[in-house]
């Protein structure tokens, strides 16, 4: 790995785990440090990190870029439940919060669509909620609709599977969906086994793309929180080896406590 390579992975670690910076920022080129954050998604999580005499606008704007659009983001997810509970449709966010909800400092997570599962059979009642309330149809493919109010997109989704059908965990899940907060934004968001498959099937998912940084951290960062040796062994193990997932999980796993600072209380 490059010097740059190396410096954002410490940095990383830094910025879940507490874990020390050993390298001399001397020796980092920081336009390239910079470029392969950006690339990676990570850049909000590193900025805050820069030092003072190493900083420039270009890091400092990356910041409050990150903080602005992270508010933007949770105000867009308030008024979209407050439109759905209005409408008495139930749903779930999927990745998103639902992912920097275990991070360290969530709002440091880089934020992309809101994307959001409701049953099924309310799939079309969503949607006339939805554009009632000003939300713009965008496409329409057979997974999800997307849409987009102001400066955010949303996909609502019938279904969140690709290749491997995880459908029936996600149906359960939002039966038993759970309310969450983050800093004053509540959100409703799926179990832990089923959101778990959830962040494990959008990074083997990616794997066929465009993998970042990001879909790895989310996945560790669920791992730091849940996955447990217990919760490996009677349940969630047992599912993701029947879905062929299990070697990814475990592998995964692994890279993260060498290369991200996971620690290694999972075996």
């Amino acid at each position: 790995m490059t010097r740059e390579e190396t410096a954002l992975l410490q940095l990383i670690r830094n910025s879940q785990f507490d874990t020390p910076i050993d390298f001399s920022w001397d020796d980092i080129d920081m336009s390239k440090l910079y470029k392969e954050a950006s690339h990676q998604s990570v850049l909000g999580l590193i900025a805050p990190l820069i030092p003072a005499e190493y900083s420039d606008d270009t890091w400092r704007k990356a910041q409050f870029q990150q903080e602005s659009a992270y508010v933007r983001y949770c105000r867009a997810q308030d008024e979209l439940k407050l439109t759905l509970d209005t409408a008495h449709i139930p749903f779930v966010i999927l990745k998103g919060n639902a992912a920097a909800i275990y991070y360290k400092k969530p709002m440091y997570r880089a934020m992309g669509d809101i994307d959001f599962l409701v049953p099924q059979e309310l799939f079309d009642a969503a949607k006339d909620a939805l554009v009632a309330e000003g939300y713009e149809e965008d496409h329409d493919i057979p997974r999800h609709l997307a849409l987009k109010k102001g400066k955010t997109n949303y996909e609502l989704h019938r279904r969140f599977s690709h290749e491997i059908d995880i459908e029936d965990y996600l149906i359960e899940g939002l039966k038993n969906a759970e309310l969450n907060e983050i800093d004053g934004h509540v959100f409703p968001m799926l179990p832990w086994l089923a959101n778990g498959l959830v962040l494990l099937d959008h990074m083997r998912n990616h794997l066929k793309s465009a993998l970042g940084l990001r879909q790895v951290i989310d996945w560790m960062m669920y791992v730091n929180r849940n996955l447990d040796d217990d919760f490996w062994a009677n349940e969630f193990g047992p599912v993701v080896r029947e879905m062929g997932m299990d070697t990814l999980a475990i592998t995964a796993t692994r890279m993260c406590q060498i290369y991200l600072g996971l620690p290694d209380t999972i075996t």
